[in-house]
């Protein structure tokens, strides 16, 4: 069962700091995923509209895959940089229960 349908059923709204961890991972991943792709359609729009006639020549299939692929090679380095920086200085804050610090434990207000 999806995690969020077992907190709404439960009632339990804990999560615990791997899954804290993991979730912010995958949310810094996703979005600087969504940058690097957001970059590699504005160069393909402005290829476009600066250089008509050689749009076939310089969007080649080879340019297209390098930039797939720089997009996800760049977001996930770069999503375990910031993820590392953010458990060292914000998350260890965030993911630690403040009723009972040593269950660490998110408690999530739904």
């Amino acid at each position: 069962m999806h995690k969020t349908l077992a907190m709404y059923v439960s009632g339990d709204k804990s999560v615990s700091f791997h899954s804290c961890i993991a979730q912010m991972y995958f949310y810094v991943a996703l979005l600087c995923c969504e940058f690097f792709m957001l970059t590699a359609m504005s160069y393909d729009r402005y290829v476009a509209v600066c250089n008509p006639l050689h749009y076939v020549m310089i969007m080649n299939s080879k340019v297209c895959f390098l930039l797939v692929s720089g997009n996800f090679c760049a977001s996930c380095s770069l999503s375990g940089t910031i993820g590392a920086f953010f458990v060292g200085c914000f998350l260890l804050d965030v993911c630690t229960g403040w009723e009972n610090p040593e269950t660490r434990l998110l408690h999530i207000s739904i």
